[in-house]
């Protein structure tokens, strides 16, 4: 610890100073020492880039694969659509198998009353399912999020028809549980404030 006691920090330079060093050296010595450092940040700066990149990469990877895998959920009652501007609600009508305790959605959901617009926009024609899922559910395929159904609607009054199709916001499925039992679960510490 003799060497502790010995050493002078030099408030002006910024700069560690050796006994026995004049001020001419120690300038020196500090200059060699902040350049050692800049290029120490520039390497370490580098190497933050590559991490960044390679998780941004990785990142991006993972979005893809969760949205081709979201795009496979089944929808059920209560799942969000969009017809052009106009965004609504799917409801099952068919007394089918549940999901997430909510009934399954098939290819014979069709009708017009299965669809709500929250704007009062309202279908006159209905086609065909398209993208829907292999399963099938009482001997008719599920629909899945990327179905979709082209058809005809328009907004009441004298308002033209629009043409589109029917397009599935989300599944209507969630992956947060509705409620939690939590009889003889540890509760967290709480913590006081003095």
């Amino acid at each position: 610890m003799d060497w502790l006691k010995n050493s002078k920090i030099n408030q002006n330079s910024g700069g560690f100073v050796e006994p026995g060093i004049s001020g001419g050296e120690n300038d020196a010595f500090v200059s060699v020492a902040n350049e050692t450092t800049e290029e120490q940040d520039d390497v370490l700066d580098e190497k933050q880039k590559e991490i960044n990149l390679e998780i941004e990469t990785s990142r991006k990877e993972r979005e893809e694969k969760d949205k081709t895998s979201e795009d496979q959920l089944i929808v059920i009652h209560g799942a969000k659509i969009k017809f052009n501007a106009h965004l609504g609600e799917f409801k099952v009508l068919n007394d089918v198998p549940t999901t997430q305790d909510k009934l399954t959605g098939t290819i014979v959901e069709k009708q017009i009353p299965n669809f709500t617009f929250y704007d009062g926009f309202q279908m006159l024609s209905l086609t065909q399912w398209m993208d829907f899922g292999t399963v099938k559910v009482q001997e008719n395929e599920v629909l899945i999020k990327k179905s979709k159904l082209p058809g005809i609607g328009k907004m009441p009054g004298n308002i033209p028809p629009e043409n589109g199709q029917i397009e599935f916001i989300d599944s209507g499925q969630i992956n947060v549980p509705e409620s939690i039992d939590t009889k003889g679960a540890p509760l967290p510490e709480e913590k006081v404030d003095a």
